[in-house]
């Protein structure tokens, strides 16, 4: 029920409490927080050591590529300087991560479109991931490129419980061609 005090309307709409003052004509909703006892709704850190699923490295050796609950960071390996998140898609999954041969960018299958894809996300965590092709169903196993970072190689699961080897050209797949050089049933 709505009540007036000091030229000011307390009311509330829907599950929230806004306040009315005549005076200024300004409407402000107010910012509840009920403390609980329910502990799974609190926040709260999870440290990843327990989830830490996916690991690389980089081809210099410099940077360590660690996946935790599907997310995706960088470190450097000799314990100095920063920790970067390259993923940032709390509605993701992230897995199969690789660097590139450059080291600048790292090559992952990620559910971030609703079905698996392969992207290419920036190693910085700046930056927007490159979607390079869908998944077709089945199980998508981890993709890798090559010295040179001119071939890309990867297994794409197929409706008909086949498998496939592919080798793509990265520089057509980043172009948008994403017919493989070559693919071998398995």
């Amino acid at each position: 029920w709505p009540s007036l005090s000091q030229g000011k309307n307390a009311n509330s709409l829907g599950a929230d409490i806004w306040v009315y003052d005549i005076d200024k004509n300004e409407d402000q909703k107010i910012d509840i927080l009920l403390p609980t006892d329910r502990l799974q709704s609190r926040d709260k850190f999870v440290s990843p050591d327990d989830y830490t699923g996916e690991y690389a490295l980089s081809p210099d050796g410099k940077q360590l590529l660690i996946g935790a609950r599907g997310e995706l960071f960088t470190a450097p390996t000799k314990r100095k300087g920063l920790i970067r998140q390259v993923t940032r898609s709390n509605n993701a999954r992230e897995k199969g991560a690789t660097f590139t041969s450059k080291g600048d960018q790292v090559l992952v299958w990620s559910d971030l479109s609703g079905e698996e894809a392969l992207y290419l996300y920036p190693a910085k965590g700046n930056g927007v991931p490159k979607k390079l092709a869908d998944g077709k169903g089945g199980w998508n196993f981890a993709a890798d490129i090559s010295p040179d970072g001119k071939l890309l190689s990867g297994s794409i699961g197929e409706v008909n419980g086949d498998q496939f080897l592919r080798v793509w050209k990265l520089e057509e797949m980043l172009a948008g061609n994403i017919q493989p050089l070559s693919e071998f049933r398995f």
